[in-house]
């Protein structure tokens, strides 16, 4: 057991984001100002309701598992996850809508 336990535990979300980069990079990087403000703003108000929880004492962590850095109460380690699994959904969202067709083009 090391201190860097669960940020090890984040790695399984990197092939996975790769792998979407890999097939869709074109939609993606038309998407990066949605993709970066809704990872953002998702993984912030994860991260301020995960800080009240914490405070509240609803639920802890394991300091042995942690890093150590944290924004207040939350651990970085949790921070990243909210990240992680915010950007894997908003990606998989952009890459699953359904490309626009000639006709809707021209209908704008």
């Amino acid at each position: 057991m090391s201190r860097a336990d669960y940020l090890m535990h984040l790695a399984w979300a990197l092939p996975f984001v790769a792998l979407q980069v890999a097939v869709g990079r074109a939609r993606l990087w038309r998407a990066r100002r949605a993709l970066t403000i809704v990872v953002a703003a998702t993984a912030f108000w994860l991260s301020l309701a995960d800080d009240v929880a914490i405070r509240l004492g609803i639920w802890t962590f394991g300091d042995e598992h942690l890093c150590g850095l944290r924004v207040d109460a939350v651990p970085l380690e949790e921070i990243l996850f909210f990240g992680l699994t915010a950007l894997l959904v908003a990606q998989a969202v952009v890459l699953l809508e359904p490309a626009p067709t000639s006709d809707s083009r021209s209908a704008r």
